[in-house]
Order: C-alpha cells, then structure tokens, then sequence
C-alpha cells in the first residue's frame, strides 16, 4: 500500500474542504488575508439583492424625472383639501373684484370719446376680455361652492387724461397691475382649475399690454 506524505495528506484534506464548502475560503495566498467567495450562496443572495434595489431606484427615478420637488417649509403645516379650497374661494373672489373694476375702467375710457379708430377697437376688444374674465370667475366660485354678491359698478371718469394718450396709459398702469395679481394667484393655489383660470387671466393682461404699448408708439 501506498503511503502519502504528512505534508501530501494536508494538501489533500485542504483541497476536499475547498470544494465541499464553497461558502467558506476559497484561497490562501502565502502573506494574504483569506479572500472569501463573493459568488457562494449567502454573498450571491446580498449581491442580488443588491443590483435589484439599483434596478427599483432607477426606475423610481425616471418615473418622477421632471416632477418639482416639493420639500416641508418650517414651521408651515401643509395645507388640506378644505385649506386648498377656502384659499381659491377667497382669490377668485378676489380677481372677481378686480374685473368688476376693469369694466367700470373701460366703460368710463370709451366713455371719453377721446378714442376712435384701432385704438377704440382694441379698448372694445379688452373690456369683452375683461367681461368674459368675470362670468369664468363666477362659474369658478360656483364649482368650488363659493358665495359671491353682484357689487355696485365701481364709478370711473378718465375724461380728465385730456386724449387718447392718457386714457391708453391708465389702461395700460391697470392692465400691468392686475397681470402681477394674477401672477401671484395662480402660484398660490394648487387647485387645479383655479391655477388654470388665473394662468389664462395673466396671459390676456400681457397680451393686453403688448398691444398697448404698440398703441402708445402710434398717438
């Protein structure tokens, strides 16, 4: 019979423990640590685990790419349905005020008879903007459940601006006016109809004024 080595035997006994446990070390270089199978079953499962939450951020993150990121303001509580409601009631409301008052505006500046040719028709055509501002608001207090009174029309008299000049220039300071209140509304609200009501509203005030100032480089 054939008689191994002690040193043979050792190698041996080593080599059938390396691949009878596979979870346990796998080399042992002369002046190096034990380096330990990353692919063994338990160290496979951390490293699936692994690639999968990568996998779950990335589509986490492509799902929301472009969406504003909305972080908690200090010492400010969120505010909830009924607070996102009250708020849009009391700005359309608000703006209802406002057109209410642009109209009085426009009938006193036709009123003048200082303005003829496209400066009359580009007035005419604002104060039916302005008109049309005020039954959308309405409709908007009626959806949210809001009460509104029909006010006394505000009394306007331009007839001392003296021409056609002056009375474009008032219209013009009140049209800058209510675009910045619109402005500021629609960023409060996050009520879905009333940020698009008064996003429209702005935009017919900066149209308004483009024209406007057109007008002014003409008288």
């Amino acid at each position: 019979m054939m008689r191994l080595s002690r040193s043979t035997a050792t190698h041996q006994v080593a080599d059938s423990a390396r691949h009878q446990q596979p979870d346990r070390l796998l080399y042992t270089f002369p002046g190096e640590q034990p380096t330990r199978n990353l692919f063994a079953s338990s160290s496979r499962r951390g490293f699936l685990n692994m690639i999968a939450g990568c996998f779950l951020a990335g589509r986490l993150a492509a799902e929301t790419k472009g969406a504003p990121r909305q972080f908690p303001i200090p010492g400010r509580r969120p505010r909830s349905q009924v607070g996102e409601m009250v708020l849009a009631i009391e700005l359309a409301r608000e703006a209802l005020s406002h057109e209410n008052r642009a109209i009085a505006q426009y009938k006193a500046a036709l009123d003048t008879n200082f303005l003829s040719g496209e400066a009359e028709e580009r007035v005419k055509e604002a104060r039916r903007t302005h008109e049309k501002h005020a039954r959308e608001l309405k409709d908007l207090l009626d959806a949210l459940g809001g009460k509104y009174s029909e006010e006394p029309e505000p009394r306007k008299d331009y007839r001392w601006t003296a021409n056609a000049r002056g009375v474009i220039e008032q219209l013009l300071k009140q049209e800058e006016m209510r675009k910045d209140s619109y402005s500021s509304y629609a960023k409060k609200t996050r009520q879905p109809r009333a940020k698009q009501t008064f996003q429209a509203m702005k935009d017919d005030e900066e149209r308004h004024i483009r024209i406007y100032k057109e007008l002014l480089k003409k008288l």
